[in-house]
């Protein structure tokens, strides 16, 4: 009787540490793969959050802060500055979407995620397709390239959210 409740221990124990070794390497792993555009103290900011959520947060309120950059950098005519917020944003973005769509949290709390992830793009659209009438011709494909790829985790969102068949039903 001793052995097998020794052994089933030795299971329990086992198998708690897979789990923790897994969560650790994945969230270190994941934590370390940060694109060049996003700055060290936008880094920092995300890094510091503890649950996803935050995360997410910050996330939406830094990509927010490099959207009204490249506004007020287009409106003073300075482009090469909103170009550079505006790579910025769209790695912010498609960060986000990968930190989601890996998050360890459990299933029932990701739609949240991915509802506010969705919301935010949804309300910067105006802003950022805006900003592509007003740069000059020569530097309009980074903008297309930043709508793009709102639009594009917006619909992943959306498909995450409810599931693609729901999605694909509906007319574009």
């Amino acid at each position: 009787m001793r052995v097998k409740v020794h052994a089933i221990r030795g299971m329990l124990v086992l198998g708690l540490l897979f789990v923790a070794c897994a969560f650790v390497f994945g969230h270190a792993a994941y934590q370390t793969q940060w694109p060049d555009e996003i700055s060290q103290t936008e880094r920092s900011l995300i890094e510091k959050e503890k649950d996803e959520k935050g995360k997410i947060k910050v996330y939406l309120k830094v990509s927010d802060d490099r959207l009204i950059s490249a506004r007020q950098a287009v409106n003073q005519r300075e482009f090469q500055k909103a170009i550079g917020d505006l790579r910025a944003y769209t790695a912010l973005v498609s960060h986000a979407s990968q930190f989601v769509h890996s998050s360890s949290i459990k299933d029932g709390k990701k739609p949240r995620l991915f509802k506010m992830l969705e919301q935010k793009l949804l309300q910067q659209m105006p802003l950022l397709e805006g900003l592509e009438k007003d740069v000059p011709q020569d530097q309009a494909e980074i903008v297309r390239n930043a709508v793009a790829k709102a639009r594009d985790v917006r619909a992943q969102s959306l498909n995450s959210m409810f599931g693609d068949k729901k999605a694909a039903s509906r007319k574009p």
